[in-house]
């Protein structure tokens, strides 16, 4: 038998939830070692290290925001409501 919408919202919300808890405690664990990173004296050393935390917590932060979306056009989707605007 084919799951409801409700059902599909439902696991679409545990599989959010399960995003969110992977990829919170990383982007932490980023923001973390670029501050310390930037508390050394000699930041010339550390450029290659900067931008790829910068790269990392940009793309985390990404990450996160494609989560609600999808979630959300999901949800206006079952809703009836017109997805291509906001």
């Amino acid at each position: 038998m084919p799951a409801s919408n409700q059902e599909i919202l439902e696991v679409l919300e545990i599989l959010m939830i399960a995003a969110y808890a992977t990829t919170i405690p990383n982007l932490l664990l980023w923001i973390w070692v670029f501050g310390k990173i930037l508390k050394k004296k000699d930041l010339r050393k550390f450029f290659t290290m900067i931008v790829i935390c910068i790269l990392m917590i940009l793309s985390l932060i990404a990450n996160m925001i494609l989560f609600q979306m999808n979630y959300n056009m999901f949800e206006r989707e079952i809703d009836g409501k017109d997805v291509t605007t906001i």
